[in-house]
């Protein structure tokens, strides 16, 4: 455990702050145990993450992962220092990371939903317009071709991996203007949309459901061909990103995940497969 420890430390130092990668770069040399996975996982995919440590843990019950919440390139950067095992992110590696070192695996992708009430008479938005009724810009749904009611915004706590989706999709990088009615779940946000007229949320496709209705973006309907055309604006892919030889383990992690036993299961967690 103590030689855990000391990758745990290096990781969390380095998705601190890219500038710290060097800092103890000598527990880079200590030998985990053969069974055990240290991962960085990106912020948006925070409840995937989980589920994944959940599953395979079921089916290897000897192995032991622990999961860092991060963003993608300083996991990545941990990734290539040696002080992690795989990095999930929402994003293929760009050009600067992409080489032999290296290799980077798209296991699903996923969507996020705007929901308002089912009598609401907007049918489609913008991103652009999305933007303004986050940000507090827009305050009327009658600037955005609906009824002359002020907009009622339902959100999700800021540690979300929806409410982290939505700002670095929809937002660009701003915040969720202060005010809006803060929920602890998606199933919280659909129940509160579905009673009030006024009200717009977001939801992960797990969490969709047919007591609101689902707003088109930019004219585009979030549907699996859609999501992985990259067509509808609010999607998501998820990555698993492991040095160019990983380690046994890391290999048998990549391989169920991908293997269609893993799909059906990433498919019930509400994630769209790749089959």
């Amino acid at each position: 455990m103590a030689r855990i420890r000391g990758r745990q430390a290096l990781l969390a130092a380095l998705l601190a702050s890219v500038s710290l990668f060097a800092v103890g770069c000598g527990m880079l040399q200590s030998k985990k145990e053969d069974n055990s996975l240290l991962i960085a996982g990106t912020k948006q995919f925070s409840y995937y993450s989980n589920k994944f440590e959940e599953i395979f843990t079921e089916q290897h019950k000897n192995t032991m992962i622990m999961i860092q919440p991060g963003d993608a390139t300083p996991s990545i950067l941990a990734l290539r220092n040696g002080a992690i095992d795989l990095a999930i992110t929402s994003r293929d590696l760009n050009e600067n990371e992409d080489d032999k070192e290296t290799k980077s695996y798209l296991i699903a992708k996923d969507a996020l939903h705007i929901v308002v009430h089912p009598s609401n008479p907007v049918n489609d938005l913008t991103t652009s317009q999305l933007k303004s009724i986050f940000t507090g810009a827009a305050n009327n749904w009658k600037e955005l071709g609906g009824s002359d009611l002020p907009i009622t915004l339902i959100s999700r706590d800021i540690a979300s991996d929806v409410y982290g989706g939505l700002v670095d999709l929809a937002m660009d990088g701003e915040d969720i203007v202060s005010g809006a009615v803060t929920k602890n779940s998606g199933k919280e946000v659909i129940a509160a949309v579905a009673v009030d007229k006024q009200a717009i949320g977001f939801v992960a496709t797990r969490d969709v459901d047919k007591q609101v209705k689902t707003l088109k973006i930019n004219g585009v309907e979030a549907e699996r061909r859609t999501i992985y055309s990259g067509r509808y604006p609010l999607a998501r892919s998820i990555y698993f990103v492991v040095k160019a030889e990983p380690s046994a383990l890391t290999r048998k992690f990549v391989d169920y995940f991908l293997s269609k036993e893993g799909q059906a299961l990433l498919e019930r967690e509400g994630a769209k497969p790749l089959h």
